[in-house]
């Protein structure tokens, strides 16, 4: 493995590093140490995994849907966040944050109450022509032990299991996105509720959008550059909502309420005609 300037490395919260990545010639790389090498290039259609010895095919394939595949289309133009989403009446939201906070659990308690979900752990986005829109991936719905037990699942264990999406993915195409929330969890809520929901100016949204943004290689000035214009034209059409919420499983029907409520009606809303 190449090691440099140019060699990103993402580590875990505690500052462990999980995987690199780095780009040679025409290709780009992102390994896995123990587990795979992962390459692609703009004028390939396939990303190409290269297991190293014994490792699980299942864990090489979740690796590359769940973190390779965005921050291929990232690397390659597009924009993805990390963040989950739903379907509400034809537009996507999405629910950015950072691991642990519960952006699984909010787009998976939204599915049982009727929208399809979307997205379980990365949005990717094509902005242009004075709109926004979410491209679908393959995805799988994953909830930790503290999440399943709310949803009368077994509390003791991880679950995995198949999309929501009942359309399935081959059928879903680019669809417009509505709202981005931006998840943290919270003590200081008001007294009377466990959530508070704000909607941010896009200055104000700038900031916090684009610290859940996927970047494959920051040294990259000039994928850099196009990466920020892209973000402050996406603020100019999508709305950003700071959403704080009290943990805890008794608050969490509050919270799902809170966003029906609040962001879900704001983006069913049909525009009022000019006269």
């Amino acid at each position: 493995m190449p090691t440099g300037p140019r060699v990103h490395v993402w580590r875990t919260e505690a500052g462990s590093a999980i995987a690199y990545g780095w780009q040679q010639n025409a290709w780009y790389f992102m390994h896995w140490p123990g587990l795979c090498t992962y390459r692609f290039a703009s004028d390939d259609p396939h990303i190409t995994a290269f297991p190293d010895a014994g490792a699980s095919r299942a864990l090489v394939y979740d690796v590359y849907r769940r973190s390779v595949l965005p921050m291929a289309l990232q690397a390659l133009g597009s924009e993805a966040l990390h963040a989950s989403a739903i379907q509400a009446d034809g537009r996507v939201i999405a629910f950015a944050a950072v691991s642990h906070t519960g952006k699984s659990t909010v787009a998976y308690g939204l599915s049982r109450r009727g929208y399809e979900q979307w997205a379980d752990d990365g949005v990717v986005l094509e902005v242009g022509g004075g709109r926004a829109l979410a491209v679908p991936l393959p995805f799988d719905v994953r909830l930790r032990p503290e999440s399943s037990g709310m949803f009368g699942l077994d509390g003791s264990r991880f679950h995995q299991f198949p999309s929501m999406d009942a359309k399935g993915g081959s059928e879903r195409k680019p669809t417009t996105l509505g709202a981005i929330c931006v998840l943290s969890r919270s003590t200081e809520c008001s007294s009377g509720s466990p959530v508070t929901i704000e909607r941010l100016e896009p200055a104000q949204a700038f900031s916090p959008v684009l610290s859940h943004a996927h970047e494959f290689d920051p040294s990259n000035l000039d994928r850099r550059r196009r990466m920020l214009q892209t973000y402050l034209e996406l603020l100019d059409v999508v709305p950003v909502y700071d959403v704080r919420f009290r943990p805890g499983v008794e608050h969490f029907p509050r919270v799902l309420d809170a966003l029906v409520a609040d962001v879900v009606a704001q983006v069913c809303r049909p525009a009022l005609s000019m006269a």
